[in-house]
């Protein structure tokens, strides 16, 4: 599974399985996106990343809210980037 596609996955996980406004751990995020086939270290590096794209924010160190209006925004508009054969990690079925 290419970058773009766990990142996908990691939207839909958290989108899925979370509340919004709802304080959660490190530990349990991390729990939810590896317990459905995320990489440790992929789901390190995501959580990272969608705390500066503010699809989650950080009230407290270690503590977790999910905004999950942004992260739908964001969820679209990625499936329908990644549907035009953006952010492959390699060269797509045309290119190769």
């Amino acid at each position: 599974m290419h970058v773009g596609a766990v990142r996908l996955k990691a939207m839909r996980v958290l989108y899925e399985n979370t509340e919004d406004g709802k304080l959660y751990g490190w530990t349990k995020l991390m729990e939810l996106l590896v317990s459905n086939g995320i990489n440790e270290n992929y789901a390190r590096q995501i959580i990272v990343d969608f705390t500066i794209l503010g699809l989650l924010e950080k009230p407290k160190t270690g503590l977790y809210k999910v905004n999950r209006a942004r992260l739908r925004v964001h969820l679209a508009k990625y499936e329908a980037k990644l549907a035009r054969g953006g952010e492959s990690g390699g060269p797509g079925p045309s290119q190769g």
